[in-house]
């Protein structure tokens, strides 16, 4: 039988999508592979990985992949920024989810980083997406709170994978 498998994730995929089609591929718990996964890190990209491999191994690849292609370049820019690592991948798993194509994220990372640096809400309706996969853990306040930018100028939490374009 065949040994390893290629597989493409492509950006502005959530964690439980990722999940989704990976179970789909490999013999993988959909749940764990959430559990395992941090949302913003798994990096977007062509993968050949072992057919009989586990959730936390296809978490370690993803990771990997994006600890080489992104991360030494997100720390630069949100120091140029004043911004914390985390915090720019959030914002930049926002743009990729707010953005249509690759000529507009320039044009929508400048926005949300002026709204940032004015401590104005982000307004982006990409940061509502996960609030009904949380419904049943927390209170409608706590979940507008949480994810809705519209309501709050908190920083949210990470909405996506992203492509570099979007870092």
């Amino acid at each position: 039988g065949q040994l390893d498998k290629w597989i493409t994730l492509v950006e502005g995929l959530r964690v439980e999508e990722m999940a989704e089609k990976l179970s789909g591929e490999f013999n993988i718990n959909q749940r764990k592979f959430i559990s395992s996964a941090k949302e913003g890190y798994m990096f977007p990209d062509t993968y050949l990985i072992p057919v009989n491999t586990s959730e936390e191994k296809i978490v370690s690849i993803l990771r990997k992949n994006f600890d080489n292609k992104v991360f030494k370049n997100i720390v630069n820019k949100a120091k140029k920024n004043c911004l914390t690592g985390s915090e720019l991948v959030i914002l930049a798993s926002i743009v990729e989810r707010e953005s249509k194509n690759g000529e507009e994220r320039p044009i929508i990372a400048g926005i949300l980083l002026k709204r940032l640096k004015e401590g104005a809400k982000l307004e982006a309706d990409a940061t509502i997406q996960y609030a009904p996969l949380f419904v049943k853990y927390y209170f409608a306040d706590k979940i507008l709170t949480l994810y809705a930018s519209r309501l709050s100028s908190a920083t949210p939490v990470p909405r996506a994978t992203h492509s570099i374009g979007s870092s």
